[in-house]
């Protein structure tokens, strides 16, 4: 081979490709070729250094992506991803940052990396534990059998989630509170502190030459949990440089205001195509890589609906101001999305649940709890007879590739996976609404249903039927395309 013995490349030989992670073996490789410094003599240096941070981003975007759709990270699967992105023309250059650009990051993303200065932000942070995600408990793994005493706890919160970007638990019932305060609450008190002091550690260790702490006067409770840090790092002694007893190295305390910000910012550039357009071209702008079916308006596709009414009487809650739809609606979302885990209790148990999905949404009183329950109710009772022995999928997230280009990223409230194997896609739509207008604001939905429907075939499941869901008007409407017979 041409490079055999090239003492240009002798640097990757020592790269660990069988343990590290692809994004890893990228930022290794170029460190190991000093590329940064080679194009800085290659001429356009900005340009060329926005090439490699895109080649890691895409490197991170990859690994991303195995995670949600459980795939295994490889190094040539990384390969072959990067030839996918080119054959799709996908493989975009991002905004030209330059190797010396300041990275973002969180602590455990920064497992691993090295920087000459490295900012800890965030020392504020002092969060209670996170209750209601999995943990494996118990056991020694280090005796006998790993497996021996071990157990998987996993609590769901009932009560959904705020909109927005950094969406926050829904609060207010008490139910947290309690959780900390159990048992298990304890110990996962315990173990996130500890797990707390470490994530610590790795973001003071990621400095080569230095290190800044930023934060509030007063204000660094996570900093705090290490005992000697106010006697070691004195802030009392002013603004300026000071030693440190013991320590060949000095810390510098220096106060920043607001009206530093204006100096600092600097214009920000849209993504761009990986190679740069001949000059008078023009590029198409880059599509947005998620897509999310919720947003969808109504398919171009003239779509029908089969609207079938169930028993019992329909609710409107009139009392309601029209902005407290959308709160109403959260309420009963979250009552509708525990149905599995409510089959086994008590009507007046069914009823407390549902008093605390309204009371989560601070609209208690606008609507009672036996109203819920009765639509829950006959809700199950139409699936039973519809589609009997039918395994209920409750809020699965789903992430495909979109066949117009993207990925579709969303959520399907409601997936029935019949005996054979089929599956029925059931949307909830639970803001009030009147039955007479049931029919029409079904129709707005066609495209978000659509969407839904191509997310299943994508992963190669037979659909049997889609329908929309308006609890508290009780009324099913079966979504049919154009020329589909109601099955």
């Amino acid at each position: 081979m041409p490079w055999n013995g090239d003492a240009r490349l002798s640097a990757m030989e020592r790269i660990d490709r069988r343990t590290l992670a692809p994004l890893l073996v990228v930022q290794q490789v170029i460190e190991a070729l000093e590329v940064p410094s080679l194009v800085q003599k290659w001429g356009e240096p900005a340009r060329r250094c926005s090439n490699l941070d895109s080649l890691i981003q895409h490197a991170r975007d990859y690994e991303e992506l195995a995670r949600e759709t459980g795939g295994a990270v490889t190094l040539t699967g990384l390969i072959l991803y990067f030839e996918k992105l080119a054959s799709d023309k996908m493989d975009v250059r991002y905004p030209p940052l330059g190797h010396d650009a300041v990275t973002l990051t969180t602590y455990h993303s920064a497992k691993g990396l090295e920087w000459p200065v490295v900012i800890l932000s965030g020392l504020d942070s002092d969060r209670d534990a996170e209750m209601w995600s999995p943990v494996v408990t118990g056991g020694n793994p280090g005796e006998g059998d790993p497996l021996e005493g071990r157990a998987l706890r996993a609590w769901t919160w009932p009560f959904g989630f705020t909109d927005g970007e950094f969406p926050k638990m829904v609060t207010g019932s008490g139910l947290e509170d309690d959780a900390l305060a159990s048992p298990e609450g304890q110990e996962r008190t315990q173990r996130a502190q500890q797990e707390s002091l470490r994530l610590l550690y790795v973001g003071c260790t990621r400095a080569k030459t230095k290190l800044v702490f930023v934060h509030r006067p007063d204000r660094y409770e996570w900093l705090k949990r290490l005992d000697l840090v106010d006697s070691v790092l004195d802030c009392s002694q002013g603004a300026g440089e000071h030693t440190l007893d013991g320590v060949d190295t000095t810390f510098v305390v220096r106060p920043l205001n607001a009206d530093m910000i204006a100096s600092c910012r600097l214009p920000t550039a849209t993504s761009e195509r990986w190679l740069a357009p001949p000059k008078g071209s023009t590029i198409t702008p880059s599509e947005p890589r998620f897509h999310q079916p919720s947003r969808l308006s109504a398919s171009a596709a003239r779509a029908a609906f089969r609207i079938q009414e169930l028993t019992g009487s329909p609710h409107f809650p009139t009392g309601a101001k029209e902005d407290q739809y959308s709160a109403i609606g959260d309420a009963v979302h979250a009552y509708f999305a525990a149905l599995p885990s409510l089959r086994a209790l008590t009507s007046v148990q069914k009823e407390a649940v549902a008093e605390r999905c309204l009371a989560a949404y601070s609209v208690t009183g606008l609507l009672t709890p036996a109203v819920i329950v009765s639509a829950g109710e006959r809700f199950c009772a139409w699936v039973e007879s519809q589609y009997p022995g039918a395994c209920w999928l409750t809020e699965t997230p789903v992430t495909v590739r979109r066949l117009a280009g993207g990925q579709w990223k969303g959520t399907l409230d409601l997936l029935l996976q019949l005996t054979d194997g089929d599956l029925v896609i059931i949307d909830h739509k639970s803001a009030p609404l009147r039955r007479e207008h049931c029919a029409a604001k079904a129709a707005s939905y066609s495209g978000q249903l659509s969407a839904y429907q191509e997310m299943i075939r994508s992963a190669d499941q037979s659909i049997r039927s889609t329908w929309i869901h308006f609890p508290l008007a009780g009324v099913v409407a079966e979504f049919l395309q154009p020329g589909e017979p109601s099955k």
